[in-house]
Parts: C-alpha cells; sequence; structure tokens
C-alpha cells in the first residue's frame, strides 16, 4: 500500500496526544508499507524521531506561518498528484485536501473528540475547526473513532451514518521503548532534582482540562502535608495562575516541568498520585502512560473515562471539591488501595497496545482498498 500522512499536526504540535497518534501508526505501518509525509518546517518532536531532521523553533509570526502553509499545500498537491496515493490519512480536521484526491484514493479521518462542538460559546467565532470537521467527515470514505463515547458523539452531533465509524482504541506510548526500558533498571527518581512527595499533573491546562477547580480543591490539602504538584507539558505559568498560587499560599509548592518521554517516566514512577481533571477528552492517553509506569491514577468523572480507564482508576467531582480531597488522600494513606489500584491498572493496560492499533488501522485500509478494486 501506498499510503499519505499529510503535514498539518506536525505543524501545530510540539507534542501531543495527536501527533503521538499518528507517530505511532507511521512508524508501525512504514516496516510494510510505503509511507510519505511531505512536511515542511515540521515542529513535531516525534517526527522528530522518524525522519531524524532538527525540530524547527514554532514561529509566531503569521506571515511565516502563512509561508509554511502554503509550501505544504504544494508539496502535499504534488505528492497526491504525482505519487497517487492508495490511502490519504488526514492529521487533522483542514479540507484543503479534498478536490485534489485521484479517483481511486481513499480517505481517512482520525475522530479526535467534540469540544470544539460541545463547549461552542467558548471558541473565537473566526474558529473554522468545527467547519472543517464536518466537511472532512462528510468526504471521508472511513472514519477512526478512538472510542465509542467519540463514535456516539460524532454521530450525535454531525449526523454521521454508524458503519461509517469505526472504533479503534489508542495504545500505550511507551511501548515502543518498553523492551529497551525493561533491560534497564527501574526509574530512578531523584529526589534532590524534584520536590518529594509530589502529586503529577499533564498536558495542556486550557479551561476544560479543570487545572484550576482541581488545584483550589486541593491548595488547603497541599499547604497542610507540604505536598508538591509538578505539572508538565502546556505553557509557562499564567498570570491568572500565579495570581491563585500566591493567594491559596501555594507558590512554593507548585512547580512545572519541561520534558521528554524518559523524564516523563521517571516523573510517573515517582508520584503519589497522577491526577487528570479534565471536562471531557476523546479518549485520555495519559492514563495508559500511568499505567505502564505503576503511578495511580486519579480521574474526573466523565463517560469516556469511564469507559477507558473502567475500574482502573479512582473517580472525583471538582464540583464537589471534597472528592478531589478523599481520592488522594485514599491513595497516599491507604497502601493496600494504592497497591490494588496499580495492580488493576496493569491488568487493562494489556487490552491497550500501539501494535493492535496499527493492526486494526492497516486492516481498515486494505477493507477501503478492496471496497475500491471491486
Amino acid at each position: 500500500m501506498k499510503i499519505l500522512y499529510d503535514y498539518q499536526i506536525f505543524r501545530s504540535q510540539r507534542y501531543g496526544g495527536i501527533s503521538r497518534y499518528h507517530y505511532e501508526l507511521i512508524r508501525g505501518l512504514r516496516r510494510k508499507h510505503s509511507i510519505q509525509v511531505p512536511v515542511i518546517g515540521s515542529v513535531n518532536h516525534y517526527l522528530s524521531l522518524l525522519t531524524g531532521k532538527k525540530v524547527k523553533t514554532i514561529t509566531s509570526s503569521a506571515f511565516m506561518n502563512k509561508v509554511y502553509e502554503g509550501l505544504n499545500r504544494i508539496e502535499t498537491y504534488l505528492y497526491v498528484k504525482l505519487w497517487r496515493p492508495d490511502i490519504v490519512h488526514l492529521t487533522y480536521y483542514n479540507p484543503y485536501i479534498l478536490s485534489w484526491l485521484p479517483e481511486k484514493t481513499r480517505l481517512v479521518i482520525t475522530a479526535h473528540d467534540i469540544i470544539h462542538e460541545r463547549y461552542a460559546d467558548d471558541i473565537p467565532a473566526d474558529d473554522k475547526t468545527s467547519r472543517n470537521k464536518r466537511l472532512v467527515c462528510d468526504a471521508a470514505d472511513r472514519i477512526i473513532a478512538i472510542s465509542e463515547n467519540t463514535k456516539e458523539d460524532f454521530i450525535n452531533v454531525f449526523g454521521l451514518p454508524e458503519e461509517k465509524i469505526t472504533v479503534i482504541y489508542h495504545g500505550n506510548p511507551f511501548e515502543s521503548s518498553q523492551e529497551e526500558h525493561d533491560r534497564q533498571p527501574d526509574p530512578i527518581v531523584d529526589h534532590d532534582e524534584l520536590p518529594y512527595p509530589y502529586l503529577l499533573f499533564v498536558g495542556q491546562r486550557d479551561w476544560y482540562k479543570n487545572f484550576i477547580p482541581t488545584l483550589t480543591a486541593l491548595a488547603a490539602y497541599l499547604n497542610e502535608q507540604d505536598l508538591h504538584l509538578v505539572c508538565v507539558g502546556g505553557p509557562p505559568f499564567t498570570d491568572q495562575e500565579l495570581a491563585l498560587f500566591d493567594t491559596c499560599g501555594i507558590t512554593h509548592l507548585v512547580h512545572r516541568e519541561e520534558i521528554d518521554d524518559e523524564k516523563l517516566r521517571r516523573l510517573y514512577a515517582g508520584a503519589q498520585v497522577f491526577l487528570y481533571p479534565s471536562l471531557y477528552e476523546g479518549f485520555g492517553i495519559p492514563i495508559l502512560e500511568a499505567w505502564s509506569c505503576e503511578c495511580p491514577v486519579l480521574l474526573q468523572d466523565n463517560t469516556c473515562f469511564r469507559e477507558v480507564a473502567q475500574d482502573g482508576a479512582l473517580f472525583f467531582d471538582t464540583e464537589q471539591p471534597e472528592t478531589v480531597v478523599a481520592a488522594v488522600d485514599l491513595i497516599r494513606q491507604d497502601p493496600d488501595a494504592r497497591e490494588a489500584l496499580i495492580t488493576k491498572g496493569n491488568r487493562l493496560l494489556t487490552g491497550y497496545s500501539f501494535n493492535a492499533t496499527v493492526d486494526k488501522t492497516e486492516e481498515l485500509y486494505r477493507e477501503l482498498i478492496h471496497e475500491q478494486n471491486r
């Protein structure tokens, strides 16, 4: 098969679940198939692992972004017209490519979430993501949903036929290096470099990630227990966040770390608890990361997290702040509860493999080509 993944997510995301997902697909499928990823000026860490090319610095210049956008569209157009792939798998929702596709090329898009639709009132009026998503989903020959919850969301919001959507779960992002990692000693957490003891928060801190309500619920407990909160990923703390830390008297207890995969593993391994308070996600890859490092997982109670984590996490509700504190305190104070949660996570993790994700995606591609050739 000839498979093309386009530039979109690799130009917009340095780290993150969507780019990691596409990286894992490319890494797995290129062993047996011809893969092209035409990207000029990639800013993505994961793609650099495949290409060996140095990651570009993200530019804030609107003019340069337009230049790169134009160059990438030209590059993609040439690959589509001259290479004529069997499958084009868009990495995000911009529909620029729809009028270029050869008749026999099948189009695939992965449905990640409906954040832009669910929280439309909080999205800038000029943001075209929702419109683009509808256009691409309507045009796609097949849609991959990353959870059953996401599939239902897309059916309900966009009126898509159920048979057009196939659910393929994500896998453990640390799985690809697990064999090498297993030959090494367990991760050593240097408590001289990290604040200890600490809770861990991973990823962006956009409002729907529920960071501020969670921190507000925990502030008094952090102070009382001299307990730290380590945040990894996302931008530097905002003025609003810094003001909150100061008001709550926890400035000395909240930290932000720059990370790579190995440091992230060490942080999970050393954390007393991983906190994931998002109000909505399409899947929740950090759940699998935490399980793979035997870190207890505490989640905001929502439908997707219930589907993915099942009984391998404790659930809380930030609208009832006492449930956040109670969940953290239980895992910190009760070794049996902590060990039981880790054991359940280990068991559930076996059902989430990027090898399976790759195999099921390859099967979907083959089905599309077979349907075209009938």
